[in-house]
């Protein structure tokens, strides 16, 4: 479900059910009732949001397939009643949106920045976000995969950001049972397992030298393989 407020001042309510599928509503003046039925899309998608550029109303949205990620749509039209174009991906095919779902689209300055929701079924109070610079361009939308970048809060512009460094877990200081594991899905093969208080004091590990050249305030990120193996 989602929320769209036209250039007009009318307001849209943009909802999805399995029967009948994803449909804008117009709301009524104040935004507390609906006034009636504006389109509906012929084929089912979820997670809407909706934003206008230049005359032309852009929608977003995800495919159905549950928690799994999909890679998400967009259609555009210069009518919010008809004309609708054929869905389209806005992220490279099977990328599956970066590993994300559609949650909004936010206009910062002149430009836009896509925010999509990043589920953990398993465990949702580990869901997180994703935020990337959304380039339109006529009657295109694009995104393109940023480790980090920055944005200007005025202008909306987006650069990319500062080159990291990377520091492998198995060549850090292991102790308190923390050990070199095997990992097939991790660079070398190898990983650190055994860590944190499972049983007893759990294992740690430290990394030294570790450093960075900008002037700004630094973020660390630490990455880790979820598997069969409890302990890695």
């Amino acid at each position: 479900m989602g929320l769209f407020k036209d250039t007009d001042g009318s307001g849209y309510l943009l909802t999805e059910d399995r029967q009948s599928g994803l449909r804008i509503i117009k709301l009524t003046s104040d935004f507390k009732d609906v006034a009636q039925d504006t389109y509906l899309f012929p084929s089912h998608y979820e997670a809407p949001a909706m934003i206008k550029v230049n005359g032309r109303y852009f929608m977003f949205a995800s495919l159905l397939t549950g928690w799994d990620t999909n890679d998400n749509k967009f259609t555009t039209s210069t009518s919010l009643t008809s004309g609708w174009s054929s869905w389209a991906n806005f992220a490279p095919s099977g990328e599956r949106t970066y590993d994300s779902q559609t949650t909004a689209i936010l206009q910062v300055g002149s430009n836009y920045m896509y925010m999509g929701d990043r589920w953990f079924s398993g465990n949702l109070m580990r869901s997180s976000y994703i935020w990337l610079p959304l380039t339109i361009s006529g009657s295109s939308a694009s995104i393109s995969w940023y480790v980090n970048w920055i944005i200007d809060p005025n202008t909306g512009a987006a650069r990319a950001g500062p080159s990291e460094n990377s520091y492998e877990g198995e060549n850090a200081t292991l102790s308190g049972g923390a050990a070199k594991v095997s990992c097939s899905g991790c660079s070398g093969s190898s990983a650190v397992g055994y860590i944190g208080a499972t049983s007893g004091s759990g294992g740690s590990i430290r990394w030294s030298s570790v450093s960075s050249s900008t002037s700004t305030t630094t973020t660390l990120r630490f990455k880790h393989e979820v598997c069969n193996n409890p302990y890695r």
